[in-house]
């Protein structure tokens, strides 16, 4: 009985015992593992912190601006040349068929009356002319205008209504018509221009212009103390000549045939020249008005 006794107190005592025993190990290893813990904790505290970069913002693209529309420099305007159309007056044969005088007239003159003559040197008033149209044409075309003559030989059959016609044809600036007189006062020289007068109804349009190529011409031969007959100008109303036309036209009497005096320098190369000079030179001044 007291060996039982003696047990049942021993065992007592050593349970409490272990039980302590046991216990302080489950605290030691707690506390190692706070150790070991707090101690890795400290060593990420003492390692150097690698700063966190932020993402980088990206820059806006900038656009480019739009190129500026750089305009093409525009070519200068080159102005076409004048077209010029020369009717070197008559033929060699007379017309007597009969045309009107003008659009929508009732009355009728023959197609091309004949040339007149020289009282002196007997030359033909249709050779003058073109002697002098084919001079006036060489000069014009070296100012640059284009040029084109009715006729280029004397026999020939056109009509005045068909000279006209073959300016408007030729899409003429200007229509100048050569002449000579041999008809009227002998005792006159020097050159003069028919143009279409303020009341004749086939002109209406072109009177003004007509009137200024005349005056222009005139003054540039008076200005090179060329011979003109009185004040130079003399107007119409009904010149078959001047009627059919559509564009500024003047018809220029180069002088007398019938005058002995203009008649002989008519026939020289030397006055053909002066008057074709003259001419050019005028209807250049009008041109660049």
């Amino acid at each position: 009985m007291r060996k039982l006794i003696r047990s049942i107190i021993i065992i007592a005592l050593i349970i409490p015992i272990v039980i302590v025993v046991m216990h302080g190990q489950e605290i030691s290893g707690s506390l190692d593992r706070l150790t070991t813990t707090s101690n890795q904790a400290q060593q990420q505290e003492d390692r150097p912190t690698t700063p966190v970069e932020k993402p980088k913002q990206e820059e806006p693209v900038k656009k480019e601006p739009k190129p500026e529309k750089v305009e093409k420099p525009s070519k200068p305007e080159v102005s076409k040349p004048k077209v010029i159309v020369i009717d070197p007056g008559h033929q060699r044969y007379a017309d007597f068929r009969l045309e009107k005088v003008g659009k929508g007239s009732d009355e009728w003159k023959p197609m091309m009356q004949g040339s007149t003559y020289g009282i002196v040197t007997g030359q033909a008033e249709h050779q003058l002319t073109l002697d002098v149209a084919n001079k006036l044409k060489k000069q014009l075309i070296q100012k640059g205008y284009k040029v084109k003559l009715t006729r280029t030989e004397n026999v020939i059959a056109m009509s005045t209504k068909q000279r006209a016609d073959f300016a408007h044809k030729n899409k003429a600036d200007l229509y100048i018509q050569l002449h000579a007189d041999g008809r009227s006062n002998a005792q006159a020289n020097g050159m003069y221009i028919v143009v279409p007068s303020e009341d004749n109804k086939y002109t209406k349009k072109i009177h003004k212009e007509s009137r200024e190529l005349a005056n222009t011409v005139i003054n540039t031969a008076k200005d090179s103390k060329q011979d003109v007959y009185k004040k130079g100008i003399v107007t119409s109303a009904n010149l078959p000549a001047l009627n059919w036309s559509k564009m500024p036209t003047v018809l220029i009497e180069l002088g007398y045939l019938n005058n002995p005096k203009d008649d002989r320098r008519l026939a020289t190369s030397k006055y053909q020249n002066k008057l074709v000079e003259n001419i050019s030179s005028g209807i250049e001044n009008y041109i660049k008005k």
